[in-house]
């Protein structure tokens, strides 16, 4: 039989240790403010227990309270159901946390910690180390508690919350409890502490690069930086967006449609509509060398070469083609063969003559 208590206190040791853990992670992850008495309550029979109340002072806590929780840290009782636990805020509000739940079950070294938002009441039974809302079967405390009472289900409806909520948490915290009837007695052997969650701080909005689903409260910091256009090629793409919102914004390239329209110029454009008076024309013109208007700038022909020559018919070296007379015209006389008129009848007079080789005389 001591064998099996001693296994009994073992195994309700290690649950207080897992609850107590895992409260201490709890509360790191959402920045909860935690305050503790140590200091062992002892319950007397059918009497308050001593001390009555447990204090706890409360200091640099957040001003307004959302919600909070309560830890009673290794309890034993050998009848819990006698046990009538009140706690009483700075601002005088009595509200009652566990109140005639745990039958006549002993518990040892049971640790409790009671939060709104814990899946079940405290046992009507046997009460295991654990997490439970808080709870009141009947709504009969007894004993010197001042000012009126609030009651957790099933004797009320009052919770942490609505008892507490936007009151400020520093103060003077006091924890009453008291056996309601004889012949059991009892301890919370690791005296107590109050949890007040605290609001995490950050950018609440889902839609931020930085949201932050922990967060409680927005505090202003909500950053939007990472949306914007992510193509490079784009004339707003932004190196430091990683989503893209669909605001890239790309250079188009003009149609061209004004230049030189007139085919005949040397710029002209043929993809072009609409003639803007740009049209070049200067490389046109003669572009043949024995022409007497012979451009040697000009790389486009342009059928405006003159070419000189006789143009009198009655000369003997008349050139239907001349269109420029340059004086060149030889007529009938005693040297007729001197056609360059030097005074001699040579080789160039024979190349001149052949240049008329054919021609019809009258």
């Amino acid at each position: 039989m001591l064998k099996d208590r001693l296994n009994s206190n073992q195994k309700s040791k290690m649950r207080s240790f897992y609850i107590i853990l895992f409260a201490i992670f709890f509360t790191y992850s959402l920045q909860a403010q935690t305050y503790s008495n140590p200091a062992p309550i002892t319950i007397n029979d059918s009497s308050p227990a001593n001390p009555f109340p447990s204090n706890i002072n409360v200091t640099g806590a957040t001003a307004s309270i959302t919600t909070l929780t309560v830890t009673l840290v290794n309890m034993n009782h050998t009848w819990p159901s006698d046990v009538d636990i009140v706690l009483r805020s700075p601002a005088g509000t009595n509200f009652t946390i566990m109140s005639d739940m745990g039958g006549s079950a002993d518990i040892f070294n049971t640790t409790i910690v009671l939060d709104d938002a814990a899946a079940q009441p405290v046992p009507a039974g046997f009460i295991a180390s654990g997490t439970y809302r808080p709870t009141d079967a009947f709504a009969d405390v007894y004993g010197t508690i001042p000012g009126p009472i609030l009651y957790s289900a099933a004797a009320g409806t009052a919770t942490f919350t609505t008892a507490f909520a936007g009151q400020n948490a520093n103060g003077i915290w006091s924890l009453y409890v008291l056996d309601d009837a004889g012949g059991d007695i009892g301890s919370i052997q690791g005296g107590w502490s109050i949890t007040f969650a605290v609001p995490i701080p950050g950018c609440t909005f889902e839609t931020a690069c930085n949201y932050n689903p922990l967060a409680g409260v927005d505090d202003g910091s909500c950053d939007y930086s990472c949306y914007g256009c992510t193509y490079s090629a784009a004339v707003n793409y932004s190196p430091v967006a990683y989503i893209d919102d669909g605001s890239c914004q790309f250079e188009l390239v003009q149609a061209i449609t004004d230049g030189c329209i007139d085919p005949t110029a040397c710029n002209y454009c043929s993809v072009c509509t609409t003639d803007d008076g740009s049209c070049d024309y200067a490389c046109l013109g003669c572009t043949y060398a024995n022409a007497v208007n012979y451009n040697p700038a000009a790389t486009r022909d342009d059928g405006s070469c003159i070419y000189g020559g006789c143009t009198d018919t009655e000369a003997f070296n008349f050139n239907p083609i001349a269109q420029q007379a340059d004086g060149s015209c030889i007529y009938d006389n005693q040297c007729a063969a001197d056609v360059n008129q030097d005074g001699v009848v040579g080789v160039a007079d024979i190349i001149g003559i052949m240049t008329y080789f054919g021609n019809t005389c009258n």
